[in-house]
């Protein structure tokens, strides 16, 4: 059976809070939170997590070389990483006339009552880079709270904050024409009739990859195994692509057979697409605490 989170902290903390209670075969979280997972252990000192056999994962050689270090701890692969995708503004081009691409257009005062922000602290991210703050994944003190005073002098623009579903809607109604998004939005938009646009704004998208971890102590060892072989091939991985438009990981796909939309919009043909400085690649935040505790008092006020 499947068990779905909203975001990676909210699988995290479940998770943490109780490791004795984990009763799942595989995890898919995303890399800025994998050296946290594989800290966690159970109330006998055992860890939550044991490394992947990568000699029964025949796909595994088809993967990216460059992010295969990334899922390795104690020089054991703890975590096989499969997908990859983008955060930016996404907004209707027939109802938003932007002059330049910026991440300023979450906060345009032009558009009070039509933008939608995810609700997660990591608005903080490009609200800061936008800012031109210099670390936004290790701000300070001051840093955070210059940038929690700015988001809530534009909390009034916002319409909604939505958590996984309802961007494409709030868009497609009226509700909202401007986003923070990822690229599964930019097609379930184009895909009712829309014409959208998903930005690369001058400062930088915001770029993650994630990967399946396994539990230790699973019950279907080999079976997870298989599904996660079967997950990263270049079937699936062409799949994932062409229909949600997030990236795989698999270096054997044929992006011939991808929408040459999506192969320029989201630069599937460009390795250097996920680095800087065209993107900014999530990062571990040490202080997530503190960043969350910011956000509470930005939807608070």
């Amino acid at each position: 059976h499947w068990t779905t989170y909203k975001d990676d902290q909210f699988g995290y903390s479940k998770i943490a809070a109780n490791p004795d209670a984990a009763d799942f075969d595989i995890v898919h979280p995303c890399h800025y939170f994998w050296s946290d997972y594989v800290k966690i252990t159970k109330s006998d000192g055992s860890p939550v997590l044991q490394p992947w056999d990568t000699s029964l994962i025949t796909n595994f050689t088809q993967m990216n070389p460059a992010f295969i270090p990334d899922g390795q701890f104690n020089g054991q692969q703890y975590f096989v990483p499969v997908d990859w995708g983008f955060a930016a503004p996404l907004y209707r081009s027939d109802k938003v006339h932007q002059t330049e691409d910026s991440w300023g257009l979450l906060w345009d005062d032009r558009y009070e009552g039509k933008i939608t922000w995810w609700d997660s602290f990591d608005m903080f991210i490009p609200a800061a880079y936008y800012k031109g703050i210099a670390d936004p994944w290790n701000m300070t003190d001051d840093e955070l709270n210059t940038i929690k005073q700015f988001l809530i002098s534009k909390k009034k623009l916002v319409k909604t904050f939505w958590s996984i579903d309802p961007v494409t809607e709030a868009m497609a109604n009226g509700d909202a024409w401007i986003a923070y998004a990822w690229p599964l939005h930019y097609v379930e938009l184009k895909g009712k009739g829309f014409p959208a646009v998903y930005m690369n704004p001058k400062e930088g998208r915001t770029d993650w990859y994630c990967g399946f971890a396994l539990e230790n102590g699973t019950k279907n060892y080999y079976h997870a195994h298989d599904y996660v072989n079967a997950w990263i091939s270049a079937q699936s991985g062409q799949w994932l692509v062409a229909n949600y438009a997030y990236g795989s990981l698999n270096t054997t796909i044929d992006l011939s057979k991808v929408p040459k939309d999506l192969v320029k919009v989201f630069s599937l043909d460009d390795p250097t697409a996920l680095a800087e400085p065209n993107s900014h690649p999530e990062q571990n935040i040490a202080r997530r605490s503190v960043y969350q505790a910011m956000w509470d008092e930005v939807k608070a006020a």
